[in-house]
């Protein structure tokens, strides 16, 4: 059966190819769905995942491991997601 993170993400992919949005939109989904989801859904939505998606986490972490913070800003304003790139990092390097 599959998890509720691989269905959302099944969605966000269709969606995207159908809208024509970048990876990014996905990805940006994934780090921010790791503070919701268990490791297990996490790393299994990690295997279905199209390499570019992959790739764009991954520049992600790459940012965050300079300086261990990360923020993203929006037209909501300013939020820290720090807590949720450091659980993606392990979780993404752990599945490696």
């Amino acid at each position: 059966m599959e998890s509720g993170l691989l269905g959302k993400i099944r969605q966000i992919v269709e969606d995207c190819k159908f809208l024509n949005f970048p990876d990014s939109r996905l990805a940006l989904e994934i780090i921010l769905a790791s503070e919701t989801y268990s490791d297990s859904e996490i790393i299994e939505a990690f295997t279905c995942l199209p390499r570019e998606v992959v790739s764009e986490i991954r520049q992600h972490m790459e940012k965050y491991e300079t300086t261990g913070q990360y923020y993203i800003i929006s037209s909501a304003g300013m939020a820290d997601v720090s807590a949720a790139m450091g659980r993606t990092w392990k979780l993404l390097y752990s599945f490696k």
